[in-house]
C-alpha cells in the first residue's frame, strides 16, 4: 500500500474539506439529473413504436423512429467478416485463440448476425449476393458445430453449458426465420439448412439437461450452482443464463427424438414442454425473491 501525508494548517484543512463537500454535492446533483435523462431515454427505447397510430409517452407525442444511418448494416457485415476471417479456422471448425465457453458465446453472435442479414435482404445489393453472404457464414456455423469440443464442455461449469444451449437455439431460430422469409413458397424447395436443425436442437437439449442439474434447493432455497466441481457458489450470471436458456427451450426448441448419448425412458422430447417454462419461472422467482 502506498501512503503519504500532507502537512497543512487547520485553515487549509477546512478549505480542503469544504472543497470536497462541494465536489461531492455537485457530482450527486449531476448524476441525479443525468439519471433522469437516461431513464426517459430508456423509456423510449424500451417501448418501440410499431404502427402509425398517435402514441404518447409521459404525455409527450411520439413518432415512429426512422432509420437514418445506412452504414450500420454494412459495418455489421464488415465486423462479421473480420471476426470470422481473422479468428475462425474454417478447416478446423474452431476459434483457435478462444476457449470453449468464449467460442460458444461467439456462436450466439454469428447466429444473431445471420438473423439480422436475412431480415435485411431488401437493403443489400442483390438476391445472389444476399444468399452468398448467408451461405458463407452459415457453412462456418456448420463447421463450428463439428469443431466444438462438446465432450470437454460437458465437464465444465454450468454457465459454460448454458452458452451452448443459447448458441444452438439461436441458430435454430435463424434457420426457421430464413426458411420462412425466403423459402416458404411452395414452388421452391426447402432450404438446405433445415437438415441441420435436428443436430443443433439435440445439442441444445443435451446441454440444457446437463446444466439443469445445477439447480439446487438445499442452499438458499434454490438457484443455480456455478460449478459442480467446486464449493457451492451461486452467482447472478449463471442464473440469468439459466432463465434465458430455459425460456428459449420452451419457445424455440423444435423437439428431439435422439436419445444419445444417454438412454432415458422417454424416446422423444417434444417442443413446448412445460418443464422448460416452469424452470424459467422458478429461477426468475428465486432471483427476485
Amino acid at each position: 500500500m502506498i501512503s503519504f501525508s500532507i502537512n497543512t494548517n487547520p485553515r487549509q484543512r477546512i478549505s480542503l474539506l469544504l472543497l470536497c463537500i462541494f465536489c461531492a454535492l455537485s457530482f450527486s446533483i449531476g448524476v441525479y439529473g443525468r439519471s433522469n435523462d437516461v431513464v426517459r431515454q430508456n423509456d423510449l427505447i424500451q417501448r418501440p413504436l410499431t404502427n402509425n397510430e398517435d402514441t404518447t409517452i409521459n404525455g409527450s407525442p411520439q413518432k415512429l423512429i426512422q432509420p437514418e444511418d445506412t452504414k450500420i448494416l454494412p459495418a455489421m457485415i464488415s465486423a462479421l467478416d473480420v471476426l470470422q476471417g481473422d479468428y475462425f479456422a474454417t478447416w478446423q471448425g474452431i476459434y483457435p485463440t478462444g476457449i470453449d465457453w468464449t467460442s460458444a458465446v461467439i456462436g450466439t453472435y454469428v447466429a444473431g448476425a445471420l438473423t439480422t442479414i436475412t431480415k435485411s435482404f431488401s437493403k443489400l445489393s442483390s438476391l445472389k449476393t444476399n444468399e452468398n453472404i448467408i451461405n458463407k457464414y452459415f457453412t462456418e456455423v456448420i463447421g463450428f458445430y463439428f469443431g466444438q469440443d462438446a465432450f470437454s464442455l460437458r465437464q465444465q461449469a454450468y454457465d459454460d453449458m448454458l452458452w451452448v444451449v443459447l448458441g444452438w437455439l439461436d441458430t435454430v431460430k435463424f434457420i426457421d426465420l430464413h426458411s420462412e422469409l425466403h423459402y416458404s413458397n411452395d414452388s421452391q424447395p426447402e432450404w438446405y439448412g433445415q437438415q441441420y436443425k435436428p443436430a443443433f436442437a439435440h445439442r441444445a437439449r443435451l446441454f440444457w439437461e446437463l446444466a439443469s442439474q445445477g439447480w439446487d434447493t438445499t442452499l438458499c432455497g434454490g438457484g443455480m450452482i456455478w460449478s459442480p466441481y467446486l464449493t457451492p457458489y451461486k452467482n447472478t450470471i449463471t442464473n440469468e443464463l439459466y432463465i434465458a436458456a430455459s425460456i428459449s427451450m420452451y419457445l424455440y426448441f423444435p423437439g428431439d427424438d435422439n436419445q444419445s448419448p444417454f438412454i432415458h425412458s422417454s424416446s422423444t422430447y417434444p417442443p413446448r414442454d412445460p418443464k422448460y417454462l416452469q424452470a424459467a419461472i422458478d429461477a426468475y422467482k428465486w432471483m427476485n425473491g
